[in-house]
């Protein structure tokens, strides 16, 4: 068994979190789960009059997808709603969320779920093989 590597795993409450903790039955790894706001103005080109074409067009893509994971998962995925705004949930520990802020900055984080795997930057649920392949090429695989 080779010894327990800590993998930097950014995160919000609302992001699937299967596929990362699949990581961790598979290969001898710890993921140390960081907070960080969604921030879908941002994301999304403003609110919702500011939007051009470009960006409600990944509005649409984003539900496509979130479709696409719900039907490989059984899951049901209901109309858009307004998205909660997942710093109020990081508001208890502030001097936390500030420090988290500032190591996702130093990690150049843009979006969630993003990984840390030897300063390699892995972002995506639908990029968990690209993770795995380094992991294998770390020679991290559990057999």
């Amino acid at each position: 068994m080779f010894p327990i590597r800590f993998i930097r795993s950014y995160t919000t409450g609302k992001t699937p979190f299967e596929p990362a903790l699949q990581l961790e039955k598979e290969y001898p790894i710890q993921l140390r789960f960081i907070p960080w706001p969604f921030r879908v103005e941002e994301s999304f080109g403003g609110n919702l009059q500011e939007r051009n074409k470009l960006n409600w067009n990944k509005v649409r893509y984003g539900y496509m997808d979130v479709r696409r994971f719900a039907n490989e998962h059984g899951l049901i995925i209901r109309g858009p709603q307004r998205i909660f705004d997942s710093r109020l949930s990081l508001m208890g520990g502030q001097q936390d969320y500030l420090n988290a802020q500032n190591e996702a900055d130093q990690d150049s984080i843009f979006g969630v779920p993003t990984f840390i795997i030897r300063g390699g930057l892995f972002f995506g649920n639908d990029r968990i093989s690209w993770a795995k392949n380094r992991l294998d090429s770390l020679k991290l695989h559990d057999t």
